[in-house]
């Protein structure tokens, strides 16, 4: 069945690329499917917690707790894609992923399903690294650029839908359908992994060399690296709820991180076996697009919050209305990803490609920062789709150049030591907006309230008009007053929420230009030829 299966593809797509082809749908259709579940949980967490009998505060820990487990299964997922093989590591991550989705849509308690959320994160962790494992050997490295821009377009898919299903299915009170969907999409990639990929006889031997080698791992090494993200992911995901480092939860937390995480960094850098190997940042080419991919994912996932948050917390859109917004953004963007690998894959220089993408998400992000007032929904769709046009370019480019100059049996890390950054990077984005936000708030909140003069004949005036309709309205003279100090309290609070919003994107606009030198620099060093031979032709 599976020779029949190739054949047929190759007959379709030309001889040899048929299962290179079927295999990048596979794996985009993977990275829609997590991305769906991350970003509609995100939109309906809080009709979640209501579903459960829970606080929005204990519901935030269904986030945190996928986040944690992902991190944990991250830096295990090059050595263990080796022990099992890439295609049956990849349908074994699958496969927890849909049992964990599964089984959190039918939780009956929070309790419950955060133990699934976090069976359900071991698998995301693990499955996104394999399956961009198995493109990367899919195809030569002069050929990646167009199929890895095809893939970074399925995130844009898995956002809008997220965005948009998401809400749609907390609004119908249907929230445990956000997980559900996922148990049909899941088997379907299970069954085409098993009817279209296969394994190469260079990945047999591959898997043999892992397997005699598992044993003399730094285990030791491993376990603080996955203390250490797990209390570096918490430390991100619920600082802003704790008041940072005021908290004492937060200062262990952050404390076991650093010194764990330094620990097993430097144990990993030391042994002749290290489960995430450090050392591939000794390619240049591959640590300046870690560099960059860390930068890119701390700018697009901090911006990206940002839209949404000030809709509804400024303007007040309904969250129907800024799913919709999203969406549409999205959909105007999901073609153009593809044309930036085309044109790399036809000799278009990389730095182009990237000046491009950083050019757009800084206009993006720039027209954003002019959002004040009483805008119209329209005003936003089209700076946002600029914004994430900007980042898909850069994604696109960056899910294939950093990995041309290395061997082909270190993808598998690489692969992990890479997605690794990436989540990080979001979550030190997210952290970082959040605490800009609330601090610039404040500052923007006491220069206004220091600039009204309470002698002032206009400021009387708008006190004494919102008492009388507060008097209209049947409160006494005392109420009405009450109401209208509450009133112009309110006005304040929000212009400066606004202004803080406007003063973020402006800031992100500005953090976007230190791309450029970073871009230099891998001009500086150009991509050079692959040091293996396998990495630069398909896999057999």
């Amino acid at each position: 069945m599976l020779n029949s299966a190739t054949r047929r593809l190759d007959a379709l797509f030309g001889r040899g690329q048929g299962a290179a082809w079927a295999t990048l749908a596979i794996v985009s259709l993977e990275g829609a499917m997590e991305l769906w579940d991350i970003n509609a949980t995100n939109v309906a967490v809080r009709h979640i917690a209501g579903g459960l009998s829970a606080s929005p505060s204990e519901a935030l820990w269904i986030l945190t707790t996928y986040l944690v487990a992902t991190a944990i299964a991250m830096p295990l997922t090059g050595w263990l894609s080796g022990v099992f093989g890439r295609k049956w590591f990849f349908i074994y991550s699958v496969s927890l992923f849909t049992l964990g989705a599964f089984l959190a849509g039918t939780a009956p308690s929070l309790e419950l399903l955060l133990v699934y959320r976090f069976f359900q994160g071991l698998g995301g962790g693990a499955m996104t690294p394999v399956g961009e494992s198995l493109l990367y050997h899919s195809y030569p490295a002069k050929q990646r650029g167009t199929p890895m821009a095809i893939y970074a377009s399925s995130y844009v898919l898995g956002l809008v839908l997220g965005a948009l299903g998401g809400g749609m299915l907390a609004d119908i009170g249907d929230w445990r359908l956000i997980y559900l969907i996922n148990v049909p999409t899941g088997l379907t990639i299970v069954a085409l992994t098993l009817l279209v990929v296969k394994d190469s006889p260079s990945e047999r031997a591959e898997r043999e060399r892992c397997r005699r080698e598992f044993p003399r791992l730094n285990h030791a090494a491993f376990l603080l690296i996955a203390v250490g993200m797990a209390c570096l992911q918490i430390t991100f995901d619920r600082g802003q709820l704790l008041d940072w480092f005021h908290s004492p939860t937060i200062v262990w937390l952050a404390a076991v991180s650093v010194v764990t995480l330094g620990v097993g960094i430097a144990w990993e850098l030391r042994h002749p076996r290290p489960v995430l190997d450090f050392r591939l940042l000794l390619d240049r080419n591959f640590a300046i697009g870690c560099v960059l991919i860390g930068f890119i994912y701390a700018i697009a996932y901090g911006s990206l919050t940002l839209l949404p948050a000030m809709l509804d917390d400024v303007i007040h859109y309904p969250s129907t209305n800024i799913g919709w917004l999203v969406a549409m953004a999205g959909l105007l963007v999901l073609p153009f990803p593809p044309l930036a690998g085309w044109l790399k894959d036809r000799g278009v220089r990389h730095e182009f490609l990237l000046f491009g993408g950083t050019t757009l998400l800084i206009s993006g992000l720039w027209w954003l920062s002019r959002a004040y007032g009483d805008v119209s929904p329209l005003f936003f769709i089209l700076p946002r789709a600029i914004q994430q046009l900007g980042v898909m370019v850069m994604l696109g480019v960056l899910f294939a150049t950093p990995f041309q100059t290395l061997p082909a049996h270190s993808l598998g890390n690489a692969s992990a030591f890479f997605n690794l950054i990436r989540m990080v990077a979001a979550s030190l984005g997210v952290s970082l907006v959040g605490i800009f936000l609330v601090r610039r708030t404040v500052f923007h909140r006491e220069r206004l309230v220091g600039n009204i003069d309470q002698a002032d004949a206009e400021v009387q005036e708008v006190h004494r008009h919102l008492a009388d309709r507060a008097r209209e309205a049947g409160a006494t003279l005392d109420q009405a007053s009450m109401q209208a100090n509450d009133l112009i309290d309110a006005a304040l609070e929000s212009q400066a929420t606004q202004f803080a919003f406007m003063e973020a994107f402006r800031v992100m606009a500005f953090a976007a230009m230190l791309l450029i030198p970073l871009i230099l620099l891998q001009q500086v060093w150009p991509v050079k030829k692959p040091r293996d031979p396998e990495s630069t032709r398909s896999a057999e």
